[in-house]
């Protein structure tokens, strides 16, 4: 199952000829346009609306926060508890300094326990019972199985620089900092849920 958040910034909704005589009709009074000026006019509002929404709401403005961290020594069980318990499907991993290195999802969980590309519920299932995953996987630091590397964004990033972000990286959350310090996390349900907060 691939999860990876997929939102094209550019796709604009299809609007046939029938949305535009209804959307006119809706005006409840006469009004001196064509249906191609009236497609015209929304192709241009539509572009300027979609150019402010992708320059204007930042990272600052969707984040989730306080950030579920892992330290990057802990075991591996240890930390598939904590994200369990927070509800929470990755988090960044941070070193004895508080500084992010990586990050640790439930990709690399999945990796680790020989999932290899089969990533959801059953099939983890199905490596941990069927198969069998060796004692010392779960055992080994957090560390050892995250995604290295880090891929955060400033608290004044764009939403369009984050989702180039996470396409161009195959990532579904980005750390936020302010001033080198982790302050919050945008994953694809906090971009989800801040565009049906505007409907």
């Amino acid at each position: 199952m691939d999860r990876t958040l997929k939102l094209n910034p550019h796709a604009r909704p299809a609007l046939s000829e029938a949305d535009v005589y209804k959307a006119m009709e809706r005006l409840g009074a006469y009004v001196d346009i064509t249906p191609a000026d009236f497609r015209a006019i929304y192709e241009d509002a539509w572009t300027i609306a979609r150019q402010k929404l992708l320059d204007e709401v930042t990272a600052g403005d969707m984040m989730s926060a306080p950030v579920v961290t892992i330290p990057e020594d802990m075991p591996l069980r240890e930390a598939v508890a904590l994200m369990g318990a927070k509800g929470v499907s990755g988090a960044p991993v941070l070193d004895g300094e508080g500084r992010p290195v990586g990050l640790l999802s439930e990709r690399d969980v999945a990796r680790a326990a020989g999932c290899l590309g089969r990533l959801s519920p059953m099939a983890l299932l199905d490596a941990l019972l069927g198969a069998g995953v060796p004692d010392d996987v779960f055992g080994q630091p957090a560390s050892a199985v995250m995604t290295k590397g880090m891929f955060s964004v400033d608290v004044h990033a764009s939403l369009g620089q984050m989702l180039e972000l996470m396409q161009a990286k195959g990532v579904n959350r980005l750390p936020v900092t302010e001033d080198g310090h982790l302050i919050g996390i945008v994953s694809r349900t906090d971009i989800l849920n801040f565009f049906l907060r505007q409907r």
